[in-house]
């Protein structure tokens, strides 16, 4: 018996991110996983020099990264950032429940109550645990050392992030520094994901930005905002584009040296990249709060030695910045006006 088919077609696949959108497959590729070459120091060096990330499928055990969520979703049952009914109803709609759910009823963070959150042994075991450091110390090959200052984040429904690199909130110490990004749950598309600027650690193309931008400090800089480049991916996507020709097809093609990064993230997977990588983070587009872990590592007996701000089990960081940020007293320039300034726009 003859079936009528129908064939129906859908237009180009966009992920918003910042300000903007990227188009998949043009402007927005897959992360290449380092699995394979993980017991090669030299080849994993190689590799982290070229594309300016690392990343590592499945490294942190299912049960360390759990615990770190139940953890965490606990501590924020307990400050009001979540509520047990909609776990509940996320699970009777869908069979499961992603992550911890924003609260239903509340439009914004700032209705939040003020956040009590503190790193539980279970939350560091994800963070700067043996897993972790053991991946750290390949790639260095030799006895490494977290900074005390690691970081759990959070990331709303719909939130936008800018595009950053890591050196501008940690250039008072060495830059031989290496950060480690953990997600706490399977984090697919759509929940806003990591997402690098292949090769923009060494690229030329990003040099100039590298010695004006990566060059600064957010509390001696008197630029305001939240220490990002951009939050327009525009502004990034045309310095790895070239046109080369393709004598297979006698035609021009654009080839994208530096593209924009990203993949469906699993749980405990961990991503490392040095502190010139320039990154963001896909829109959050779930229902629920995007949660991972960060954390910085240096060589242990590093010459230059860490940034002093972030020395001491109660180190401040940047937390004064942080807060001052948007002080037009004590931060007056745009990063437009800075862009201006150092001659990138």
């Amino acid at each position: 018996m003859l079936r009528r088919c129908q064939a129906r077609f859908h237009g180009v696949l966009k992920y918003s991110i910042g300000s903007s959108s990227v188009t998949v497959g043009s402007d927005l590729k897959a992360m290449t996983p380092s699995n394979q070459i993980y017991h090669d120091s030299a080849k994993l060096r190689k590799r982290l020099d070229d594309d300016g990330y690392l990343y590592l499928k499945g490294m942190v055990s299912r049960e360390a990264v759990n615990d770190a969520l139940n953890d965490v979703g606990q501590q924020m049952l307990e400050c009001g950032w979540t509520k047990d009914s909609d776990r509940e109803a996320l699970a009777a709609k869908d069979g499961f429940a992603l992550g911890i759910p924003f609260p239903s009823g509340v439009t914004s963070t700032a209705d939040l109550p003020p956040p009590r959150f503190h790193l539980s042994p279970a939350v560091q075991m994800a963070t700067v645990g043996s897993t972790v450091m053991s991946a750290v110390r390949q790639v260095f090959g030799g006895s490494v050392v977290p900074l005390p200052h690691h970081t759990v984040d959070f990331s709303n429904p719909e939130e936008q992030h800018g595009f950053r690199m890591e050196s501008v909130y940690m250039n008072r110490g060495t830059k031989l520094a290496l950060v480690a990004w953990v997600p706490l749950h399977d984090t697919p598309l759509h929940m806003g994901g990591l997402c690098v600027a292949r090769g923009s650690n060494s690229a030329d193309t990003y040099a100039k930005i590298r010695t004006t931008y990566g060059a600064m400090d957010v509390e001696g800089s008197g630029i305001s905002g939240d220490g990002s480049y951009t939050f327009d991916p525009n502004e990034l996507l045309p310095l790895g584009k070239r046109i080369e020709r393709n004598i297979n097809i006698s035609a021009d093609v654009v080839v994208d040296d530096n593209a924009l990064v990203t993949t469906t993230f699993e749980a405990g997977d961990i991503v490392l990249m040095t502190v010139y990588t320039m990154h963001g983070f896909l829109t959050n587009r779930s229902s629920c709060w995007r949660v991972s872990c960060q954390s910085k590592w240096i060589m242990e007996g590093d010459d230059i030695g860490p940034d002093p701000r972030y020395v001491g089990a109660d180190a401040p960081g940047v937390s004064v910045w942080s807060q001052e940020r948007f002080d037009a007293a004590k931060y007056p320039k745009s990063m437009t006006q800075a862009k201006k300034d150092w001659g990138l726009v």
